[in-house]
């Protein structure tokens, strides 16, 4: 996923700052998929298939940051980001991918300022 964000900080109290963010971008979907299917009813005959299914989408990002100043150039971060990729989660011919389309991620890191 490629993105650009817009960031607001506002600075909470003493060395603790907060920022929202509100982005878009274009993330790149690929599925693989492998197994086998049968139908319900007999005869029960099991079929392998592989599919791969990619395609380039709009995507959509929000996200908050709340950072700790340990030292003038040293902060602690914890952050939270939910992206959204503008599909329906199926390909043009109507086939689901089985992977949804809203991506969320949260961590923990290091700021250095320099």
């Amino acid at each position: 996923m490629f993105s650009g964000t817009f960031k607001l900080h506002v600075p909470v109290v003493g060395p603790v700052r907060a920022a929202a963010g509100i982005g878009g971008g274009l993330a790149w979907r690929r599925t693989a998929r492998t197994g086998t299917t049968s139908p319900l009813l007999p005869p029960v005959v099991r079929t392998d298939f592989s599919d791969t299914v990619s395609s380039l989408v709009a995507a959509y990002t929000l996200g908050a940051d709340v950072t700790v100043r340990l030292t003038d150039r040293v902060g602690a971060i914890v952050y939270g980001r939910r992206h959204r990729l503008r599909d329906d989660d199926a390909t043009s011919a109507g086939v689901k991918r089985g992977v949804g389309p809203t991506v969320y991620r949260i961590g923990v890191g290091a700021q250095w300022r320099f």
